[in-house]
């Protein structure tokens, strides 16, 4: 397996970016000082400092001292893996208690609000848990550049391999080219195209998904933020609107 995965694994499951390049970096070092660390992390040394005080507080990192300089080394992989399982236990315990508070709003829709590209790539990820049909509006808006090619080389491959189907409407526009071209072949996704003035003028991603959830991203340049809506009344709204829109395009 190489660096590149093994960094997507800590960081969908565990560590932030240079989290999980400094904890890649010492294993392969086996102990270092910071400033050894911050160069072959390719990490600016205050800030790899921070990071490393952060991580011996959550007990990843120790340090030994060697000729009066502080020498960085982490924990076992085993034994990281071991009180990852114990954690993931712990959690179980805690769940129906969890469900329980959040239950007492289940007559209330549920609005959460984040910013940010580290937000909407984690939240884009959680379309993944989905184990029903995605529905999605697709406006021709100017997406932030990065985040772009997350959505259409990691999001695109990790949502092919969960086999999770989706279908999108897009507006007829030129931005949209190279997203209709890029899913030609694609068997898990479904899409048609409008000049219907509603989506024309749509400036959010619109993803309906779970039965009862309704996404609103907005990711240009400008402006990164996400609404999750919780509301079976207003899924069943947005999606008749989308059966309907579905059924009037070729």
């Amino acid at each position: 397996m190489q660096n590149s995965d093994i960094l997507w694994w800590l960081i969908n499951w565990w560590m932030s970016e240079k989290e999980a390049r400094i904890y890649l970096t010492i294993l392969e070092l086996w102990s270092a000082p910071a400033s050894t660390i911050a160069r072959r992390a390719w990490i600016k040394r205050a800030t790899t400092y921070g990071i490393l005080k952060d991580m011996m507080t959550r007990q990843i990192v120790s340090w030994i001292e060697k000729k009066w300089i502080m020498h960085f080394q982490t924990i076992d992989p085993q034994r990281l893996h071991k009180r990852l399982e114990n954690r993931y236990v712990k959690f179980e315990e805690v769940l129906p208690h969890l469900i329980e508070r959040s239950n007492v709003y289940d007559n209330k829709p549920q609005i959460v609000y984040y910013e940010g590209i580290s937000w909407l790539k984690e939240l884009y990820d959680q379309l993944l848990f989905s184990e029903k049909p995605i529905f999605s509006f697709l406006s021709d808006d100017q997406i932030q550049e990065s985040l772009g090619e997350y959505l259409n080389t990691e999001f695109v491959q990790k949502r092919r391999k969960e086999e999770i189907h989706a279908s999108v409407i897009v507006s007829d526009t030129a931005e949209n080219v190279g997203y209709i071209t890029s899913i030609e072949n694609d068997r898990y996704t479904k899409i048609k195209i409008t000049d219907n003035l509603f989506l024309l003028d749509l400036k959010w991603e619109v993803v309906l998904y779970g039965d009862e959830n309704v996404a609103f991203f907005l990711y240009s340049p400008d402006e990164l933020v996400w609404y999750m809506i919780k509301s079976k009344q207003l899924y069943t709204t947005m999606k008749a609107m989308f059966s309907f829109i579905w059924s009037t395009v070729e």
